[in-house]
């Protein structure tokens, strides 16, 4: 680890807190401390530039004064009486509210969880110290506030989306935790928001999630709302039988924003449907690092990313699918679509399969492109001036992506946000 990173994680030490997982929370902080905080040499973190991060110093995390009223326009009305509020990483029941979910759905946070289901979950997180090889993703072990605790009985059907809204006051290192458990043919949807009160701070989440057979979990993240923030957001989720999980992670701007996702699909019939959209422009970033692993035969899996570059943003997706020797009959695809608008943006993307398997359908594939020529001259052909063609062509771009999210407002707000860009973009 290099000078800036041992500094920095001397730094975040003052902000240990002793609870009922401070044996977990120690064996995380101890492994942190041997890998160290990641560096532009490590494959992983290879474009993420994280010197400046390394050198800021943050805010101990505090107890806000939030009050409903300031929050009630920024909840979903699809979930105005199923929301979870977070203020600076910790779990706020007095401000969420859950009464429109089923009375069987257990949501509580971590911490009481532990006492209810203790050994389910000392087992979860010996495993995730264990298994785990991101050290941001086991520093949020060591570090997160108070995370939350959902799980969805066998058979139950939440039919209003669980609305996780982060509310960020200060420059703070934030580290939030979610852990959803959904039971045999249970249901659930999943939303989650940021908003950003002052500038340059650090939120650091991780959602664990567990599907029981049967079991369905639809997730849609905005991430990043504020070019002020960074943001490190790692998912991991482990899939049995005939279950499955569908992703939608929007990533409108930020200083730098990365998705790590670690999926397994441990079940015959599995599947995972992840896909991503980021719009960036002057030097935002933003870079998803996405793994599946297919261990069971007649799982499917699909990854779909896209990225809008402007003026001078960056952004990064490493994809891997890996095909276990038993896993026959896997179904595999992933896909990367890249539209540079800048002329100083740079899109890296990397596509790899590792398939031990003989019977296998699996397909990746990666493109990196500037606005068609061809597309332009015909709709300018016909009378459509040459910044709306482009508009015409950058949203047909990303629309089949947020046409994905069933919610309105939400799917608006991005859809206002994607066509508001006035920046400079390249001209053929």
């Amino acid at each position: 680890m290099t000078q800036e990173g041992d500094e920095f994680l001397n730094h975040l030490s003052a902000f240990r807190v002793q609870d009922a997982f401070s044996s977990m929370r120690d064996k995380a902080w101890e492994k942190v401390s041997g890998m160290g905080l990641p560096q532009r040499t490590d494959e992983a973190f290879r474009y993420v530039s994280l010197r400046e991060l390394y050198a800021a110093r943050f805010d101990a995390p505090q107890n806000s004064v939030v009050h409903k009223t300031d929050i009630e326009s920024l909840i979903l009305p699809e979930a105005k009486d199923s929301h979870l509020v977070f203020v600076d990483g910790q779990f706020r029941p007095d401000l969420s509210d859950v009464s429109g979910c089923p009375d069987q759905v257990v949501i509580a946070p971590l911490a009481q969880a532990m006492r209810s289901h203790g050994h389910y979950l000392q087992t979860h997180f010996q495993r995730v110290v264990k298994e785990e090889k991101d050290p941001l993703a086991l520093l949020n072990l060591a570090l997160h506030q108070s995370g939350v605790f959902v799980y969805v009985p066998p058979r139950v059907q939440m039919d209003s989306p669980l609305h996780c809204l982060h509310v960020i006051t200060g420059k703070q290192f934030i580290s939030a935790r979610h852990h959803i458990m959904l039971g045999a043919h249970s249901h659930m949807k999943w939303v989650t928001t940021q908003h950003v009160l002052q500038e340059f701070p650090c939120i650091n989440l991780v959602m664990d999630v567990s599907l029981d057979g049967g079991a369905v979990a639809e997730v849609y993240e905005h991430l990043a709302s504020s070019d002020r923030l960074w943001c490190f957001h790692a998912i991991r989720a482990q899939i049995k039988r005939d279950a499955r999980l569908k992703t939608m992670d929007v990533m409108d701007g930020s200083k730098t924003t990365r998705l790590s996702m670690n999926v397994q699909l441990n079940g015959e019939n599995a599947e995972a449907d992840l896909n991503g959209l980021w719009i960036l422009r002057n030097h935002q970033s933003a870079h998803a690092h996405i793994g599946v692993e297919h261990t069971e035969p007649r799982a499917r899996s699909m990854q779909k990313f896209k990225g809008i570059l402007y003026d001078a943003s960056q952004s990064s997706f490493e994809g891997k699918i890996m095909v276990r020797k038993e896993a026959q009959k896997t179904e595999a695809y992933q896909l990367n679509n890249n539209l540079i608008l800048g002329k100083a943006a740079i899109a890296h993307s990397k596509p790899n399969l590792e398939i031990f398997a003989d019977d296998v359908k699996a397909s990746h594939g990666a493109t990196v492109a500037r606005p068609d020529d061809a597309q332009l001259f015909y709709l300018e052909s016909r009378g459509i001036p040459e910044e709306e063609a482009r508009q015409l062509l950058m949203t047909g771009f990303y629309k089949e992506m947020l046409d994905q999210i069933p919610y309105p407002r939400l799917r608006d707000q991005l859809i206002a946000h994607s066509a508001g860009f006035k920046e400079e973009v390249v001209r053929a």
